[in-house]
């Protein structure tokens, strides 16, 4: 059972159904951008083949027969950021993206400039902040390899990569460069036991029905090239919560912390977001931004943003020196916060012995590790535990 990954996927659907259909006053779409994280083999699949099997199912039908196509909508992989574009421009600005293992491909999109990928991040940045505008594309010498304009490109993008592979790609540059402040993680429970399944439970027919009843509105505009999206109204108890962000930001001011300015400066759009996918799937023929839907988005992105820096905090470091030490911190973290000086030589055996007496000595002059002595259990004899305080 992986709850965190259902709300994940049903968030990044529903925002391609919303796509191009709906904005709210201030012009923020559905076009979010969101990774589910956790151990391998843990669940974080089910969501995607859902996804592709609800767009297949409505293909199918024979009362829909031709109708729809899974290439229409969804992108699995892509070439290259010009390939991107292109398909993104062929389904006319909205599309929504399942990249598998984000995690392995993410540290050589920043380190690689070979890497096949090597733009792609640039350039869906661009893509989210144009969502309610135009995407202009670079400028090329070759007029006939140019890149096409979009209208209000609408690209949803839902990840999915293994925690530690995930996380450890992290550092200063990708936290402040304004990519991970708009990719929320969902992180599912690595803890969770396997459920033995004797059949797949198929999609209800209701979802079936809502993304037919979504994807025909859509098809309705005249053209589809140029969106005309309805304007969802905003309670006055909705924005008030909104505002509550403001205050966040006016305190980030005095703290000269980038990290924080970075992860919090969208933290306004992020929630009018979620709230506006949460009211379309409340009522999707008149839907309403009201304290309930904002309410809500309000305590899922600081929940998140909170969650970002931690994660921030864990893994993100400023040398080598300084990433080794964070490694050991989280290893003793794993063991319950205790583990014997035996364990740790185990798990560190590459490390020299120099080395690991750096990294402990400054990790007991910081107390953020204290060694202790205790008694085992099947001898009067005593070993050494290194324990992380309790604050």
């Amino acid at each position: 059972m992986q709850p965190v990954y259902a709300l994940a996927a049903a968030l990044a659907f529903q925002a391609l159904l919303c796509a191009q259909n709906v904005k709210d006053p201030t012009g923020i779409r559905s076009n979010i951008y969101l990774i589910a994280a956790g151990r391998s083999a843990s669940g974080k699949e089910r969501g995607r083949s859902v996804i592709k099997e609800i767009i297949t199912k409505l293909e199918n039908t024979p009362e829909r027969k031709g109708f729809y196509s899974p290439k229409d909508f969804i992108l699995e992989e892509t070439a290259s950021y010009p390939a991107l574009i292109r398909h993104l421009e062929a389904n006319h600005g909205a599309l929504l993206w399942l990249w598998d293992e984000m995690g392995v491909v993410f540290p050589s999109l920043n380190n690689d400039r070979t890497s096949y990928l090597s733009g792609i991040i640039p350039i869906i940045m661009r893509l989210y902040s144009s969502a309610d505008s135009i995407f202009l594309p670079h400028a090329r010498a070759n007029k006939n390899d140019a890149l096409p304009t979009i209208q209000q490109p609408n690209l949803v993008l839902y990840g999915t990569s293994v925690k530690d592979k995930l996380f450890n790609a992290f550092s200063v540059e990708t936290l402040t460069d304004g990519f991970i402040g708009r990719l929320m993680i969902f992180e599912g429970e690595d803890s969770a036991k396997r459920r033995k399944l004797h059949h797949i439970p198929s999609v209800p027919d209701s979802i079936i029905e809502t993304t037919d009843w979504w994807l025909k509105r859509r098809s309705t505009n005249i053209n589809q090239a140029i969106p005309q999206p309805s304007i969802i109204p905003v309670t006055d108890e909705a924005e008030e919560i909104f505002d509550r962000f403001y205050h966040v930001h006016e305190q980030l001011q005095h703290e000269n912390n980038p990290v924080k300015d970075a992860l919090w400066g969208r933290s306004t759009q992020q929630a009018r977001q979620f709230a506006l996918i949460y009211a379309a799937s409340v009522n999707k023929e008149n839907p309403v931004i009201d304290a309930n839907a904002a309410e809500w988005a309000y305590e899922l992105v600081t929940y998140l943003i909170k969650r970002k820096l931690y994660i921030a905090k864990r893994h993100v470091a400023d040398g080598e020196f300084d990433r080794r030490q964070k490694e050991v911190l989280r290893y003793i973290e794993q063991c319950k916060g205790k583990c014997t000086f035996s364990m740790l030589c185990r798990k560190f055996r590459n490390l020299k012995k120099r080395e690991r007496d750096e990294i402990l000595e400054n990790l007991f002059a910081t107390n953020a590790v204290k060694m202790e002595e205790q008694t085992q259990q099947s001898s009067r004899k005593k070993s050494t535990v290194l324990v992380i305080p309790k604050k």
